[in-house]
């Protein structure tokens, strides 16, 4: 015990062994004692439970009584936590982190409790995991672009330049054949001419499909959005069977994906359309190429798919 300090007082410092080393410092203690418990525990020669006493630190003992939601709070905040694998070269990463962990346990005590306050069923509560996984999305940009997807566009734009390279290199080359063929000769072709490949335009099918299909996101689904093609009645828009090589599992509707927030998926019936290559179930095919404002009717789309699972489940 510190005494005689006017700063520091009442400072009580005590070590003991439990099941491992224990070590308390408290400025709270009134006294150090060791005070009887009970514990049930199984015997093994009676086959029971059994009561059982034993000791305890005083001070150990309200601690344990007396820690309440700040003991709860760090039990949940440990279930899910993101830096167990981190190493902070910053120390205000750690405050940084812990903070996020305590504000992500706050939100989740407070939506269970608004939902129990309007009556909302436990099945339908979404769980700790569960809300946790759905603010990550939320965080997440899906529009934005994937790493594999940049290098692969950095390696194409490679490309393109040591071709054009190229082609201003042999230019010279070129004038010069071209003042020593033949004048008139139509059918007279330039070396680089023969070497360089025909573009393809017509539309690739699922079955040649190597990249990854568009995100069916509110961004891409806008008039001026990456896939306003899909209003386009000049394309090819029809239903083809998806390739089982572009496709890691099973295909799922991009539109119920959307609309549910990933939280009901369609694997049913599901078809690529060969103009937007985008994963579409047949009710949803239609919906897809005929509505110019679906950004709109989200909040109508989950609330009909939600009930048409509940519907089938029933």
């Amino acid at each position: 015990m510190l005494q005689g300090d006017r700063n520091c007082p009442d400072l009580v410092a005590c070590s003991f062994y439990d099941s491992k080393p224990v070590h308390f410092i408290s400025m709270v203690a009134e006294s150090l004692e060791w005070i009887t418990k009970t514990r049930a525990v199984f015997d093994k020669e009676e086959q029971t439970m059994t009561a059982l006493d034993f000791l305890r630190l005083n001070v150990t003992d309200e601690c344990n009584n007396n820690m309440h939601e700040v003991d709860i709070a760090d039990q949940l905040r440990n279930n899910y936590r993101i830096d167990f694998w981190l190493r902070f070269y910053k120390f205000w990463w750690a405050i940084f982190i812990w903070g996020l962990g305590v504000s992500m346990v706050n939100a989740h005590v407070f939506y269970v409790d608004f939902m129990k306050s309007q009556g909302i069923p436990k099945w339908r509560i979404l769980t700790h995991y569960q809300f946790n996984r759905a603010v990550a999305i939320a965080w997440i940009d899906r529009d934005e672009e994937d790493l594999r997807a940049r290098r692969r566009r950095l390696a194409r734009e490679h490309a393109e330049k040591k071709r054009k390279r190229q082609e201003g290199q042999q230019q010279p080359e070129q004038q010069q054949q071209q003042q020593s063929s033949p004048e008139g000769d139509a059918n007279y072709v330039t070396p680089t001419a023969r070497k360089r490949p025909k573009k393809n335009l017509s539309f690739s099918s699922p079955e040649e499909k190597t990249t990854k299909s568009p995100t069916v996101s509110d961004k891409s689904l806008a008039r001026s959005g990456a896939l306003r093609a899909r209003l386009d009645h000049s394309l090819p828009h029809y239903p083809v069977h998806p390739s089982k090589m572009s496709y890691k599992s099973k295909p799922r509707c991009a539109i119920h994906r959307w609309a549910t927030n990933r939280q009901k998926e369609r694997k049913s019936h599901v078809y690529c359309c060969r103009a937007c290559q985008v994963s579409l179930c047949v009710d949803c095919f239609e919906l897809f190429h005929e509505s110019p404002d679906l950004v709109s009717k989200k909040d109508e789309l989950c609330t009909k798919f939600m009930q048409e699972d509940d519907d089938a489940a029933a």
